[in-house]
C-alpha cells in the first residue's frame, strides 16, 4: 500500500509563509505599489550572482545583502527592514570573534557526523578570512572582556584551536582593556573578586597567563606554561625547532587570531561605541546587531563589505516609502463602499 503524500510537504500554495513569500504574492506585491520588509536574521542564502558582497560568512550582514540586493535588484520592489524584535527574530550575527558565521550552527546539526565536520570547517574557513571590520574611536574603546562575549560556541572544533582560540580572544580583549594585570595576578586562583576595571569577574588563568606573556609581565608560575609562553614569542621570530610542538601550534593560531582581531578596525571614520552602563559595551564585530541603536554599526559594516551605494540609497529611502504605501492604502480604502 502507497503512503499517502504530505500535502504540507508537497503542495506548493501551502508553502508561502510570512518569512518565506512566493513569487505570486511577491507579483501581487508589485501590482499592488507594496513593499518587501527583508528579514535582519537570515541563517544563509544562497548567492545572488553580481552582488559585490562575498557571501562568506553566513549569518552575517553579507547573508542579508544577499538576500535584499535580490528583491530589491531583481524583482525591483522597494524594500525596508523587516525585524519584529518584539519576539520573533533576531538580527545579523558577528563576522569576528567565536560567534563569527553562527548561521551555520543550525546547519551543523542537520546531519550526521561527517555532515557536521564539512560544515564545521567550511565556517570555520569563513570566519577567519573576514576583514573590514567596523572601527570604534579610541575614545570608547573595548572594555567588556567577560566570558559572555567569548564563550565557546564550537567554531574551533575539530581544528587545532579547539579549547585554545576562544581564550585567544579573550586574551587580546583583556589587554586591550587596560585591565590591571598586575592585581588579575595576584588575585587569579584565591577566590578573590578583580577591581570594577575587570568587571567584578574572576578570570580564567590561562587567559591571565596569555595576556601576561603579550604585555611581558612575568608567569604567575614556574615554569611558564604554554598559554603564557605563546604569549611571550607568539608575534616574534622564535626558533620553531627549538618549542615545543603544541606552542608551535598555538603560536600560528594566536597570530592568526591577532591579524582577525586587528582587521576589525576597518577603513571608515571610527564610530562611537555603545554603552550599557560603565561595563557593557557593544562591538559590532564581536555582537552583530545585538539591539536597535547599533544600526548605525550595521549600516557601516554594509559599507565595509561592499554594499552598493545605490542599494543603501534604497534601505535608507524604505521609510518614505512605507508612509506613501499607507497614504495609498487610505485613500483606496476611503474609496470603497462601506457598510452602514
Amino acid at each position: 500500500m502507497t503512503p499517502p503524500k504530505s500535502e504540507y510537504r508537497r503542495g506548493e500554495h501551502l508553502w508561502p509563509n510570512e518569512n518565506s513569500k512566493s513569487s505570486a504574492q511577491l507579483q501581487f506585491i508589485i501590482e499592488t505599489g507594496g513593499m518587501f520588509g527583508h528579514g535582519t536574521a537570515a541563517a544563509d542564502l544562497r548567492s545572488w550572482g553580481p552582488s559585490p558582497v562575498a557571501n562568506d560568512c553566513p549569518g552575517s550582514d553579507k547573508t542579508f545583502a544577499q538576500g535584499f540586493q535580490y528583491v530589491s535588484s531583481v524583482l525591483k520592489v522597494p524594500i525596508g527592514l523587516g525585524t519584529d524584535w518584539n519576539s520573533l527574530l533576531v538580527g545579523p550575527g558577528p563576522r569576528f570573534g567565536p560567534r563569527a558565521a553562527n548561521g551555520l550552527e543550525e546547519e551543523i546539526k542537520a546531519g550526521d557526523s561527517a555532515w557536521a565536520d564539512t560544515m564545521r570547517s567550511e565556517r570555520f574557513l569563513d570566519a577567519k578570512g573576514q576583514t573590514a571590520g567596523v572601527a570604534y574611536s579610541p575614545a570608547t574603546p573595548l572594555v567588556d572582556w567577560r566570558d559572555h562575549r567569548f564563550a565557546d560556541h564550537e567554531l574551533y572544533k575539530g581544528t587545532d584551536l579547539e579549547g585554545y582560540g576562544e581564550r585567544m580572544w579573550q586574551a587580546l580583549a583583556v589587554v586591550g582593556s587596560g585591565v590591571d594585570l598586575s592585581l588579575a595576578a595576584s588575585q587569579a586562583g584565591t577566590g578573590g573578586r578583580l577591581t570594577l576595571a575587570a568587571m567584578g569577574q574572576q578570570i580564567d588563568p590561562d587567559v591571565l597567563d596569555l595576556a601576561l606573556g603579550m604585555t611581558g609581565m612575568p608567569a604567575r608560575q614556574t615554569p611558564e606554561g604554554n598559554f603564557h609562553r605563546v604569549g611571550a614569542i607568539y608575534k616574534t621570530a622564535f626558533d620553531r625547532a627549538m618549542e615545543d610542538p603544541t606552542v608551535v601550534t598555538m603560536c600560528d593560531g594566536m597570530m592568526a587570531i591577532q591579524r582577525l582581531w586587528d582587521a576589525m578596525r576597518g577603513p571608515n571614520p571610527p564610530l562611537k561605541r555603545a554603552m550599557a552602563g560603565p561595563l557593557r559595551d557593544f562591538d559590532y564585530n564581536l555582537d552583530g546587531l545585538a539591539h536597535y541603536g547599533m544600526f548605525p554599526d550595521m549600516f557601516q559594516d554594509l559599507k565595509n563589505v561592499g554594499f552598493p551605494p545605490t542599494e543603501m540609497a534604497v534601505l535608507f529611502g524604505s521609510a518614505e516609502k512605507y508612509i506613501s504605501v499607507w497614504e495609498a492604502s487610505a485613500e483606496i480604502g476611503a474609496a470603497l463602499p462601506h457598510p452602514t
